[in-house]
């Protein structure tokens, strides 16, 4: 009979705080929601990986790994589901492509029959090649070779093709996206009629005959997410979504609690036992649980459904009730860890009276001094006095101020790399535009000095170097290099090197002494081949090296040749022009080469693109979610506070000075979070960067935390907005004066 009579108040207690019940089902349901559409879609991960692969190389589903005449490819019958068509007439896309060579520097040269844009090659401006003269190209391989990125210009590039060094001289009729595996397009197809075919099914159909044909399929997707990856990615995400469900419900929560003091009260007062205020609210939490999940399912599957057919993945989409146990995990968990903490608190106070707060004692002792009290001081005492919520609003503004600077230092970076990037293109001092030549063949063990001739009328300085390489048991610690004028040049060596004596640069040492080789100890010595060396000097390099005087370095390499050549230039058009002649005048290719300014473009290229391309999507939602649930729970707080509002009417309080307190009490709470997430923020790139970076310097600094404060500013107003609605009112309609 007690329990029906629970039950029922449960019931009348919902309907009694009807807009409290309906707010917090909603957000609950929401909450759910979002834990399940998100589990559903972690395979999303491996879509997204699987979209910038085509991205990047093109959206093609099979490739045939051996050669083909072009002919033969056309008569090529395949079967799709069943139906068996030649390849020139099957409902597929198709591109065949027969190599010419590869540019020195990067990417293939290409000739291109059938439909390009699988292969990921569109063009940025002007069109593709028709003639055997015109060339499209990419722009990464003009600022390699210092070419203007205009069109219809006559350009020299050097390549390597049947495995020979060679010279093209081409047209430029059209520049190309900084995507696909070709950096150029050729208007005519060379000799060699033999081409490898790239196929793009649709819809996700399979080749039933592929391996007949030599055909391989592109995409694995069970290289990119297995069940047990697939696993352990849900559960790391259920965790995060647990901590910010009970952070924002707990939130809620306490406030709704507040309300129902005087009811708890009067249930204490008739009888009731702790007991049984716990089991009125496990039922409402459980009605809470029972409902929003089963929103969330049906909500979730009609989606899923819609997604899964409008946008085709390679890796399903799909809500596995396994994954879902763990999102009714969560949303229990969640519901009773926020339900019955606040409960406890209010069962508490009913003990001895719902008019046991701080607010009603200061107002019932002290009214008569309260004209006297400054609205800052009002403020303060209600921020302490709710310390949970206070704790709650000071990590919501934390989190969306550490957000907003994070996006504006990205954006930052990105400007500088630009920067930069412009910079490589100008001309530059000889330390800056280099080119290091040594041997890239087995049979070739040094460097014929005249072949580089070519260079002479170009270079700046050229620098020849005899160097090994500094192994032991198969493993690779360094090079030595022999000291002469040359080395001492290149770095920059202020005293002689005696026999007996070594100079190791601080990378070497580090990647010696840190191994267990019984060559090395710890009294600055090196011992080779039973020989003691003493270490002199450290220079401070990130390449691993030793250098060691000409009459110990000819105990262990060739003297008599050189095996590395290091050539300066004083711009890019130098380094480019000596290059084609070093081309032309050696056509075998018997070294390898590093162009010092190339492998700066690259890495530069590659940083530019990885920021540029992704929109932080996630540090985007995570600020404006956090913002607002800080504005959703201080609006909430204050409709909540309309009576304490109301109190302050009637002692003689202005509408300015009610409006001051609300505004120094959020102040307070977006100050503190504030400076805090500034502190992480600067902390962080302390640690990684130095204090020597373009974040510390004043414009930046303060473009970092300008835009951040009037986010966080405006995020205040938008909260105080209900203070506005409320003053409207006088005291008396404020004040729910009870019977």
């Amino acid at each position: 009979m007690k329990n029906n009579i629970l039950f029922r108040f449960t019931l009348e207690d919902l309907k009694t705080h009807r807009k409290d019940t309906l707010i917090a089902l909603i957000t609950l349901t929401i909450i759910a929601l979002i834990c399940t559409l998100m589990t559903a879609f972690i395979p999303l991960f491996a879509n997204q990986s699987i979209a910038d692969f085509r991205i990047q190389h093109g959206t093609y589903d099979y490739y045939s790994y051996h050669l083909e005449s072009l002919e033969k490819l056309n008569q090529m019958k395949i079967s799709i589901n069943g139906k068996v068509q030649k390849l020139k007439d099957a409902d597929v896309l198709y591109s065949c492509i027969q190599n010419k060579g590869y540019v020195v520097t990067d990417g293939s040269i290409d000739y291109i029959y059938g439909n390009k844009s699988i292969m990921a090659i569109e063009l940025k401006s002007g069109r593709m090649p028709i003639n055997d003269h015109e060339i499209a190209i990419q722009e990464t391989v003009l600022e390699s070779f210092g070419y203007d990125k205009t069109l219809h210009q006559i350009v020299q590039i050097p390549y390597i093709g049947d495995e020979k060094n060679q010279v093209g001289e081409w047209e430029i009729v059209g520049l190309l996206e900084q995507t696909g595996d070709t950096a150029i397009v050729i208007g005519e197809p060379p000799s060699n009629q033999n081409y490898q075919v790239y196929i793009d099914v649709k819809d996700g159909d399979k080749l039933d005959n592929a391996e007949k044909y030599g055909l391989v399929n592109t995409i694995d997707k069970n290289a990119y997410i297995d069940m047990a990856s697939l696993n352990v990615l849900v559960v790391m995400l259920q965790f995060v979504l647990f901590i910010i469900g009970c952070t924002i419900l707990f939130g809620m929560t306490i406030a709704a609690f507040e309300n129902r003091k005087d009811d708890y009260a009067l249930l204490r007062g008739i009888g009731a036992t702790k007991r049984q205020l716990y089991f009125i609210v496990f039922i409402q939490s459980l009605l809470f649980i029972v409902s929003s999940l089963v929103i969330a399912w049906t909500v979730s599957s009609l989606l899923i459904f819609v997604f899964s057919y409008i946008i085709e993945t390679v890796v399903p989409i799909q809500l596995r009730f396994s994954h879902f146990l763990g999102v009714i995990v969560i949303i229990c968990l969640m519901t009773l860890i926020s339900y019955f903490m606040p409960a406890r608190s209010a069962c508490y106070r009913a003990l001895t009276g719902s008019f046991q707060g701080s607010e009603f004692q200061y107002f019932y002792y002290r009214y008569k001094k309260l004209h006297r009290m400054r609205p800052l001081y009002l403020g303060w005492r209600q921020l302490v006095s709710h310390k949970k919520q206070m704790i709650v609003k000071i990590f919501l503004i934390f989190i969306a101020s550490l957000m907003m600077m994070k996006i504006i230092g990205d954006r930052i970076s990105i400007l500088n790399l630009l920067s930069q990037k412009e910079s490589l293109n100008q001309s530059h001092t000889q330390e800056e535009i280099s080119l290091t030549y040594a041997p890239s063949r087995e049979d070739v063990t040094f460097i014929t000095t005249k072949d580089l001739d070519a260079y002479k009328p170009y270079a700046q300085d050229m620098r020849y170097f005899h160097v090994i390489d500094y192994e032991n048991d198969a493993r690779y610690f360094g090079e030595i290099y022999c000291y002469d004028e040359d080395v001492k040049a290149e770095f920059q060596i202020q005293e002689d090197i005696l026999p007996g004596e070594v100079i190791v640069s601080e990378r070497f040492k580090e990647i010696n002494f840190d191994t267990e080789l019984e060559n090395i100890n710890g009294n600055g010595k090196i011992v080779m081949s039973g020989e003691s060396y003493q270490i002199v000097s450290q220079i401070p390099d990130d390449k691993p090296y030793m250098i060691m005087s000409a009459k110990d370095f000819q105990n262990y390499g060739d003297i008599e040749h050189y095996q590395q050549v290091k050539i300066y230039f004083h711009d890019i058009h130098q380094k480019t022009k000596g290059l084609v002649a070093y081309v032309q005048q050696n056509s075998e290719c018997k070294y390898s080469w590093v162009d010092s300014l190339y492998t700066a473009q690259l890495n530069m290229n590659m940083n530019i693109e990885e920021n540029t391309q992704n929109i932080p999507f996630i540090e985007i939602s995570i600020m404006l979610g956090t913002g607002i649930i800080y504005i959703y729970q201080l609006s909430y707080e204050i409709l909540k506070q309309r009576e304490t509002i109301g109190t302050y009417q009637l002692l003689g309080m202005r509408k300015f000075e009610i409006s001051r307190i609300y505004v120094y009490k959020s102040g307070m709470i977006a100050l503190i979070g504030f400076v805090c997430a500034v502190y992480y923020h600067f902390a962080d790139i302390y640690l990684n960067y130095g204090l020597n970076n373009i974040y510390f310097t004043p414009t930046h600094f303060w473009l970092q935390l300008l835009p951040s404060l009037l986010f966080i500013l405006s995020l205040i107003v938008l909260s105080l907005l209900p203070i506005y609605s409320i003053l409207r009112k006088d005291g008396l309609e404020n004040k729910n004066i009870r019977e």
